[in-house]
């Protein structure tokens, strides 16, 4: 059973969405748009898989660079 979480970051408040399955400890992190040091924090305990764009915005750049340094090789 897979497990959903969301939550808002930043000044536009943009919605981050983290789908994990509790037993592997396998994520995927779906529009990390910005706050990276917050996102690490829900993270914690996970391992990212995947990250998941699907749009972008250029007053709203993505922050998930420092995250992509989370993922597994």
């Amino acid at each position: 059973m897979y497990k959903l979480t969301s939550f808002s970051v930043g000044p536009y408040d943009n919605n981050v969405y983290l789908l994990s399955d509790p037993k592997s400890k396998e994520a995927l992190l779906i529009d990390a748009a910005n706050d990276a040091p917050r996102i690490i924090k829900e993270l914690e305990g996970l391992r990212v898989s995947h990250i998941l764009t699907t749009h972008g915005h250029a007053i709203r750049p993505t922050r998930a660079s420092p995250v992509t340094k989370l993922m597994n090789p």
